[in-house]
């Protein structure tokens, strides 16, 4: 007997002729009916769902002894049975047979071929933690020109709040760095040498931490020169360095063009066609049409964006764009 919603019914109905047994005074005495041996009752003695679908069925078939298991719960009744004494004469005689069904739940194993897998592609490990899936270094300018304001307020601050946001919306599993250039120096020419032959890795690469990162963005101010292809070239050396072999991606943000004889270009390509596994994305942050166009012809293998600043946001967060 494969059990259906109609036993539950079935048994319902049985419930309702015994409200209307019990209730009713006029009716005519009902036939006594040929009694069947009882079963042991307490294999229903249980609250256990899992017991309960393990016991043996009814004696009856619900669906076609309805009226004998009617005629049987009624004479019970009549003997003074009541409450869960009741509800286990009426399963006695009627339920329905789960066995098979529960028989299958006891035996069924789930098995993962990575139990660790997560529906955004990172990893958790044995120690609970998310293992890395994607590098992500943010190179960032901070050259003199980031002292200039959009909408009264400083384009590197403007910077550093969108970059801060942009990290903040990385998933666990990124492993992130933030490298500066421009900052060290000055924009004078006898400082030039200092100012485009070094930059700084104020965070190494690793698990986002927002009291770090935010101690990192703020431990620079524009200053000098822009070497963006300097930049470019540390971040090749930082990623080649990693273990394993992670895909990556380098985000570029700045607000004007090469100003240290660097070759940008070139750089980018060379990182691309390594065997990293990266993509470098220029973020135009504030930029004028023309160093526009060249921030655009440095996008090798990746993306581009030119971001502005909505003075009814204060934060954005930079991402590769078209």
């Amino acid at each position: 007997m494969r059990p259906t919603l109609r036993p539950f019914a079935a048994a319902l109905g049985v419930l309702l002729v015994l409200s209307t047994v019990a209730c009713s005074s006029d009716d005519e005495p009902a036939p006594e009916p040929e009694r069947t041996e009882a079963a042991d009752l307490d294999r229903f003695a249980t609250t256990d769902v899992a017991e309960l679908l393990r016991a043996e069925p009814g004696r009856l078939d619900l669906e076609t002894d309805r009226d004998e298991i009617v005629a049987q719960v009624r004479a019970a009744y009549d003997d003074g049975v009541r409450g869960e004494e009741l509800y286990r004469t009426l399963l006695d005689l009627g339920a329905a047979d789960f066995r098979e069904y529960q028989e299958f739940l006891d035996t069924f194993e789930m098995e993962f071929s990575d139990p660790g897998q997560r529906p955004d592609g990172s990893v958790v490990g044995g120690d609970g933690q998310v293992e890395p899936f994607l590098n992500v270094q943010v190179l960032f300018d901070a050259s003199g020109s980031m002292r200039g304001r959009v909408d009264g307020r400083p384009k590197i601050d403007l910077a550093k709040e969108a970059v801060e946001e942009f990290v903040q919306r990385l998933p666990e599993g990124v492993n992130i760095s933030l490298r500066a250039y421009g900052h060290l120096g000055s924009n004078q020419e006898e400082d030039k040498a200092e100012s485009c032959g070094t930059t700084e890795d104020v965070y190494p690469f690793g698990a986002y931490d927002e009291a770090r990162f935010s101690a990192a963005l703020a431990s620079f101010s524009p200053t000098g020169f822009t070497p963006i292809g300097r930049a470019i070239e540390d971040a090749a050396a930082d990623l080649a360095a990693l273990p394993g072999d992670l895909p990556s991606a380098v985000y570029v943000v700045s607000d004007g063009e090469e100003t240290c004889d660097g070759d940008p270009v070139a750089a980018a390509r060379d990182l691309v066609a390594d065997d990293v596994q990266a993509v470098v994305n220029i973020i135009g942050f504030d930029v004028a049409d023309a160093e526009a166009r060249a921030l655009a012809r440095r996008e090798p293998g990746g993306h581009r964006q030119r971001a502005r600043h909505d003075p009814r946001r204060r934060r954005r967060a930079p991402g590769g764009g078209s």
